[in-house]
């Protein structure tokens, strides 16, 4: 039945468009290709911002990076189906048209429905499957609860448009006041768009703001706080100049799509701005150091550390921090890429940070990782376990064929900013993502620092096991 209805209305277009053959022609020349023009730079924008998204680091970040992806491949879409428009408006093509431009923002706006989910909550499961069953367990409310209407609605929308197609091809006068043709929907379709963008900005653009809110790094929240005004921006325009206004007869969606494309411009600023992890993971100019003899007996040997993860216990009232020089030093040597876990003005950053080649991320009161200040520091967040291990994660990803060397410092700091239990469970994801790389790492756990259960659960995660204190450094298990 509903079949049915859309025929007939495809028929009554065809019939409606033929009545019409003074005006419903193509635009003019000179119109048509200035609204192309529009459209062709709409696309260029968007593989602009696209190419921006593409070059960010962390690819395993919540997932953030796949879904940024699939809305620009989407918008794409919707601008490569406006590109003949100006030159085609026979009924069948504006069928497909209408309906795949329809489906396309619609699906948009589920994507970045789960893009600010994600934002805004930051979930710390690693695999898509233990996400989706977070989301409908112990997030079930609100966030389980509001994206699973949101998207039931959404597609219950789109099924609507392709089953009934509830518009109609009507002549209209483009805002360069050329003849043309666009789909007018009907009062039902426009009140639930209206109620769509309406949910759209309390799912969405509502939950950046908050997120931008939360943030404590200024860069980050001015990010957020203007991608998620943007994306209200958007779907206003696409609102306003594909379905309100064709009611009056104007044809302004080369304006609206020029509006877009600025916006979007906007977010590949903002894109390359907090891309701040590329200078880590690149060529090192530096030369690689010579291992330095020493007379000290606290530098270790090769014998004292091995292709392993390492944990090493320090005396925090010894200079640990030179067992951690001569363990870099020693990795640098043998032509290692050397990443060092710390916090600004510690110990172990005071011995390392004039070394050459040695990269840090710097501990702070930061949401995401943002630049330090120089091109082989990077902020990172101290209390955000998910965020430490998608950068731990990364920096063993990326860096092979060239092996690796890793100081995290320290596991009682961990314990401090996160609590015991989901510092274990760190540990031993870190241990995980680490287990078959080229790798040597060291993690520094400050001795009489804890009670005899904590240190004794820590060291289970860890094969091999050093200590430091003013005998110099030992072995105390692991070969």
């Amino acid at each position: 039945m509903l079949i049915t209805h859309g025929e007939n209305r495809l028929t009554h277009e065809r019939s409606r468009l033929a009545q019409h053959s003074g005006d419903a022609k193509p635009m003019s020349i000179f119109p048509a290709a200035a609204d192309t023009a529009l459209d062709v730079f709409s696309l260029l924008m968007i593989l602009f911002s696209a190419q921006s998204v593409l070059k960010q680091e962390l690819t395993r970040l919540f997932d953030a990076k796949s879904l940024l992806l699939m809305v620009h491949v989407f918008f794409a879409g919707i601008f490569v189906l406006d590109i003949p428009r100006a030159f085609v408006s026979s009924p069948d093509f504006m069928g497909l048209y209408t309906i795949g431009v329809t489906s396309l923002a619609i699906w948009t706006a589920i994507l970045m429905t789960a893009l600010a989910y994600v934002v805004s909550v930051r979930p710390s499961e690693r695999t898509f499957g233990e996400r989706v069953r977070a989301l409908f367990t112990t997030r079930l409310f609100p966030h389980g609860i509001i994206i699973a209407v949101f998207t039931v609605y959404a597609m219950a929308i789109d099924l609507f448009v392709v089953l009934t197609r509830p518009y109609t091809l009507v002549p209209v006068v483009s805002w360069l006041g050329a003849a043309t043709v666009l789909p007018e929907f009907g009062t039902t379709f426009l009140a639930m768009a209206a109620v769509l963008l309406a949910f759209f900005f309390v799912t969405s653009t509502t939950q950046f703001i908050l997120a931008a809110r939360r943030a404590n790094n200024p860069s980050m929240r001015s990010t957020l706080a203007a991608f998620g005004g943007g994306w209200g921006v958007i779907a206003i325009t696409i609102f306003v100049s594909r379905a309100y206004l064709v009611q009056a007869g104007l044809d302004a969606q080369g304006l609206g799509n020029l509006i877009i494309a600025l916006v979007f411009g906007a977010f590949a600023v903002l894109f390359r701005r907090i891309s701040a992890l590329s200078s880590l993971f690149g060529p090192m100019k530096a030369p690689i150091i010579a291992s330095e003899p020493s007379s000290e007996a606290d530098l270790p040997t090769s014998a004292s550390f091995s292709e392993d993860v390492m944990l090493l216990e320090v005396d925090p009232a010894t200079n640990y921090e030179k067992a951690v020089l001569g363990f870099v030093r020693e990795q640098l040597s043998k032509g290692k890429h050397a990443f060092v876990f710390t916090t600004k003005g510690s110990p172990v950053w005071m011995a390392l940070h004039e070394t050459p080649e040695v990269r840090f991320f710097l501990f702070g009161d930061t949401s995401y990782p943002q630049p330090g200040a120089s091109p082989l520091e990077v902020l990172i967040p101290k209390a955000d376990q998910a965020v430490i291990l998608s950068v731990l994660d990364e920096t063993v990803s990326r860096t092979p064929p060239t092996p690796t060397a890793i100081v995290f410092d320290n596991i009682s700091d961990l314990i401090m900013n996160l609590g015991f239990e989901d510092s274990l469970k760190f540990l031993r994801q870190a241990n995980e993502v680490q287990a078959g790389k080229a790798l040597s790492s060291v993690f520094l756990l400050l001795s009489n620092a804890h009670d005899e259960r904590v240190t004794t659960l820590v060291r289970s995660v860890f094969h091999k096991h050093l200590s430091f204190d003013a005998d110099g450094l030992k072995v105390t298990r692991g070969s």
